[in-house]
């Protein structure tokens, strides 16, 4: 938040904090910068198994969490390259394998709807009767 606020040309002797309270509770606030501190983390954890160079996977990381919307957002082999990836062009028959793997897996994710209901499942259940002193049905 610091930085968006030095970004905007805001004086760094205001206090941020003080203003953004009025809107949005501290909570909130905490648990933004937390989730945000996290990502950037977890990012620099996973390239730290390609990568021994600190200071590129800090940009890098910087660079994914902070100029990219979401992780839905594709990231094409460009943009890669250009944010200092290693990355190179996919083997096609990987490629369409993956592709497939991929809309098995949207489609085992889809959510079921029948004319079932959980919570009044009539099975086949065998009930053992006692009658009593008759001794029909003793057990």
């Amino acid at each position: 938040m610091l930085k968006l606020w030095a970004n905007a040309g805001r004086s760094t002797a205001s206090n941020p904090y003080e203003t953004v309270y009025k809107y949005i509770h501290p909570v909130v606030v905490a648990a933004v910068d937390r989730a945000g501190s996290l990502s950037r983390m977890l990012c620099e954890e996973i390239l730290r198994y390609h990568m021994a160079d600190a200071k590129k996977r800090a940009r890098i990381s910087e660079e994914l969490n902070s100029n990219y919307p979401s992780h839905g957002y594709p990231i094409v082999l460009p943009q890669a390259k250009r944010i200092g990836l290693n990355a190179v062009p996919i083997n096609p028959t990987v490629d369409r394998l993956l592709l497939d793997l991929n809309e098995q897996y949207s489609e085992m994710g889809q959510r079921c709807r029948t004319d079932l209901d959980e919570h009044n499942l009539v099975l086949p259940v065998f009930v053992w009767v006692r009658l009593g002193k008759t001794g029909i049905g003793r057990g």
